[in-house]
């Protein structure tokens, strides 16, 4: 599956990265990378506004996730647009943005949208695991003073033969 990201709209969704924060487009990036590893072919291009000159980052992008920064006279969803209609088969690819109009160019594409919010779950899911119930796991709870006492006078017992 190809996915292609609306960068600073999936930023905006993003609890655990400040979209002021001048590492932000990085962190989420790095984030980015686990997320399509762990999805079976998953490919990534994410497209951010503002960059200059624009175009791919080859520094952040890698085989699987591509980084691109759209030019100073185009936005990210200009380029989003662009990339929808040259997509050569359509079904394989989902949009992520919460902009009607690239979500409308989609949908008139043929083209599965997913909003923000559900990928950003997905990654913020994936940086904080929570973690497993063991059903095996024995409950805490506190000892009695006739339990703490029988334990003090095992351990005592066991000071003495040492």
């Amino acid at each position: 599956m190809q996915y292609l990201i609306d960068g600073h709209n999936l930023l905006a969704k993003m609890s655990t990265i400040q979209l002021g924060d001048p590492n932000a487009e990085a962190e989420l990036v790095l984030l980015l990378r686990r997320w399509s590893a762990a999805g079976k072919r998953r490919r990534t291009t994410i497209i951010f506004d503002g960059g200059l000159p624009g175009g791919q980052d080859l520094n952040l992008s890698t085989s699987s996730v591509r980084v691109v920064f759209s030019p100073k006279d185009r936005t990210a969803d200009d380029l989003l647009i662009a990339r929808m209609r040259r997509a050569s088969n359509p079904a394989e690819y989902t949009v992520v943005s919460d902009d009607n109009a690239v979500r409308r160019a989609a949908r008139e594409i043929r083209i599965n949208t997913s909003t923000s919010k559900e990928i950003a779950s997905q990654l913020e899911e994936l940086a904080n695991p929570k973690p497993e119930k063991d059903p095996k796991a024995v409950k805490e709870r506190e000892l009695s003073d006739t339990e703490v006492k029988a334990w003090m006078d095992f351990f005592e017992g066991k000071k003495d033969e040492s």
